[in-house]
């Protein structure tokens, strides 16, 4: 069922001498709080409460190497929660680096979806899935909730409901722990319930998982298996989370189930260590419940608010001036629901802090720009990619792209069509999730006519409404039709797939990652479709995502095509792919909402249309 590993001892008491942790290069630089959370108890569970600025990455991963070097931990007894693929890979690298030698594969880092994906995969049979199931993003959730919608349509279903919200609806339903059995259908949700329905058995015999499925079947599957719970809540002496305040409900159900709690239900055995800020908690819209999961933690771990033990502020900013500190905490004080702390920094002085109030979003936007001219001409040195303005969502944009436009200022916005959303790399990418899955049809659809093979509509209509009556995959179905299967294009279509697959998958001489990816792309016809329209971006693309494939190998050591489909839609923070793209010499502002900042960090920053925050 599960993969057993010998349980290390692990030495529950914290009296390392005082010389010796001082003389620790781990902790050097760090302040007294820092060190307190690096080098706390290892059987006490804690919520680390931390300000902007107050270095809780470094405190994570001095924490973890601080275990693995002074404690006897393994790697496989830590299961550490970061928010993003791109801060856990930066964790496991400056681990690396502060314990050179100790081997980290087998220490579960990662997002609570990477993670769920990693459990998933190992247990795959138990939870009801093949093991190369596929992870759609909310662009494929889009799609197959239009064709439900269309095939309601032809059945004369009246409805007012738009595909988005559709999707949306099923996302929240999901976050909550609920199934489409749990809601029992009413006047307003009728029509959403009904797809719903729909949406989840097409998932099931697809072999699919969307996001919010990857944590609620990981859920579901530790509730109803006892045996697997006590295992991994036995295997994972240490758990930490970092962005705390960001986790939702069904996460916050996942990470109880991860207690080991003794028989009375009085102790919890493993050790806990939250690490966010309830000043920080932005993700609401997403289903995170801050408060709320912060007293839960607190109740659960028997955690007491005013006991200096059990709750650690760290209160120092590095990254601010004091006078940007003690606006935040005026403001931010008159939050009475908080836990409470009160940041400060050495760094003195700096710009104060104005306030333009705008007439209309054009006077308020020419404001900025002539604001932009007058900081560029008295700090010329300072790049104008250090120059941010922010906003609440991307429709704000406008006005100040052509004012930033008339102005002569160069702009990138944050924020855009990504990377792994544009079409062709959409239509490259289908290419391989065929390859690797045969039954995938959704990549199917995509490029049975992409290059243009002169399959046309009809032809289409014809491969669903057989593969429905067959009741298997489109693919299949074009291979054991007896008349489909003999047509030239199809035929053409049948034999490059084939001819791939046993290229890539079977062939005695492994590819490269980006080599397989080369391969497909030229036998596709891909690369001559763009070269004859003379789309010198695609082809670009294209290039970028074999050296994106190139870099994935070398970094995770693999060239498995099914790890590498699941982290790129797991990975919301490729370099190309929502952060801030800095491969163009041109130095331009920096635009984006102001959820689209998080983590990151500017020299000068306007929030625009600040009315509209209240």
């Amino acid at each position: 069922m599960y993969r057993k590993k010998k349980t290390a001892v692990v030495s529950t008491t914290n009296d390392i001498s005082t010389n010796e942790m001082h003389d620790d290069k781990l902790l050097h630089d760090l302040n007294p709080e820092q060190k307190r959370a690096v080098t706390c108890s290892t059987n006490q569970s804690t919520l680390v409460l931390s300000g902007a600025g107050s270095g809780k990455t470094r405190v994570l991963t001095s924490r973890i190497a601080y275990l693995l070097k002074h404690f006897n931990v393994k790697p496989y007894q830590i299961f550490a929660v970061t928010f993003t693929n791109k801060a856990a890979l930066e964790m496991r690298h400056r681990i690396s680096q502060m314990l050179p030698g100790v081997q980290l594969n087998d220490m579960w880092l990662g997002t609570f979806h990477g993670l769920a994906n990693r459990f998933l995969r190992i247990h795959h049979k138990m939870a009801g899935l093949a093991s190369d199931f596929l992870i759609i993003d909310t662009d494929d959730q889009l799609s197959i909730v239009k064709r439900m919608i269309k095939d309601e349509m032809n059945a004369n279903n009246f409805y007012t409901d738009k595909p988005k919200a559709i999707v949306n609806y099923i996302n929240k339903c999901k976050d909550e722990g609920k199934r489409s059995t749990d809601i029992i259908p009413n006047k307003e949700n009728k029509f959403k319930q009904l797809i719903y329905t729909k949406y989840e058995k097409y998932l099931r015999e697809e072999n699919k998982v969307d996001f919010a499925e990857l944590i609620l079947l990981t859920k579901e599957l530790m509730e109803k298996e006892i045996d697997l719970r006590i295992h991994y809540t036995k295997k994972f002496q240490f758990v930490l989370v970092d962005e705390f305040q960001d986790t939702s409900t069904l996460q916050m159900d996942w990470l109880k189930l991860m207690m080991d709690r003794d028989d009375e239900n009085k102790i919890v055995r493993n050790c806990f260590m939250a690490v966010g800020d309830d000043d920080q908690s932005i993700y609401a819209f997403r289903g995170a419940q801050c408060i709320n999961n912060i007293d839960e933690y607190l109740k659960v771990l028997y955690l007491e608010r005013e006991n200096t033990e059990h709750i650690i502020k760290l209160e120092q900013n590095y990254r601010s001036t004091n006078i940007v500190l003690e606006a935040a905490n005026a403001v931010i004080d008159h939050n009475h629901s908080r836990l409470g702390k009160n940041l400060w920094t050495d760094i003195k002085n700096g710009e104060k802090i104005t306030l333009f109030q705008a007439s209309d979003a054009t006077d308020e936007a020419e404001h900025i720009v002539k604001t932009i001219h007058d900081f560029n001409h008295r700090h010329p040195n300072i790049p104008l990619s250090q120059i941010a303005i922010l906003y609440r969502t991307n429709a704000q944009s406008r006005e100040f792209e052509q004012a930033l436009m008339n102005g002569g200022i160069k702009y990138r916005i944050y924020g855009g069509i990504k990377f792994y959303q544009r079409a062709e790399i959409k239509s490259a990418l289908s290419y391989l999730r065929l390859i690797q899955n045969e039954n995938d049809n959704d990549a199917f659809r995509r490029i049975i006519n992409f290059p243009a093979r002169a399959i046309g509509k009809a032809t289409l209509e014809k491969i669903e409404t057989g593969a429905n009556e067959k009741r298997c995959s489109l693919f299949s179905y074009i291979r054991c039709d007896p008349v489909l299967s003999k047509q030239k294009k199809i035929l053409e279509f049948i034999k490059l797939i084939n001819e791939c697959k046993q290229r890539i998958l079977e062939n005695d001489v492994p590819m490269e990652l980006y080599e397989q990816a080369l391969y497909i792309f030229e036998q596709s016809g891909l690369m001559e479709s763009y070269k004859k329209k003379q789309e010198v971006e695609r082809l670009q693309n294209l290039s970028e995502l074999c050296n994106a494939m190139k870099q994935f190998s070398q970094l995770y050591n693999t060239n498995d095509l099914t790890q590498y489909l699941s982290t790129i839609v797991l990975d919301t923070t490729n370099t190309q792919d929502g952060k801030l793209d800095t491969t163009d010499e041109i130095e331009r502002i920096q635009m984006m909402t102001v959820h689209g900042a998080k983590g990151l960090e500017f020299h000068y920053v306007f929030i625009a249309g600040l009315g509209k925050f209240i």
